[in-house]
């Protein structure tokens, strides 16, 4: 996945961050590597694969609401 200067300005705005030009070509090409995994994890078969519990039903706790 491709972003945009302004994509990365954008996020880095909604962190809280002021990015020089360096750290936004930098983080550019990170982020773009986290999505592309990210976008890759779909593509695994985990029909096989047992459910999972929520980290509260396995401390024994119950989730508000049920």
């Amino acid at each position: 996945m491709t972003l945009s200067l302004q994509e990365v300005e954008h996020i880095a705005n909604l962190a809280g961050l002021r990015l020089s030009e360096e750290e936004i070509n930098r983080f550019r090409g990170q982020l773009e590597a986290i999505l592309e995994y990210a976008a890759s994890l779909e593509t695994l078969d985990v029909s096989q694969a047992p459910p999972t519990t929520s980290a509260l039903e396995a401390a024994g706790e119950r989730p508000r609401g049920t």
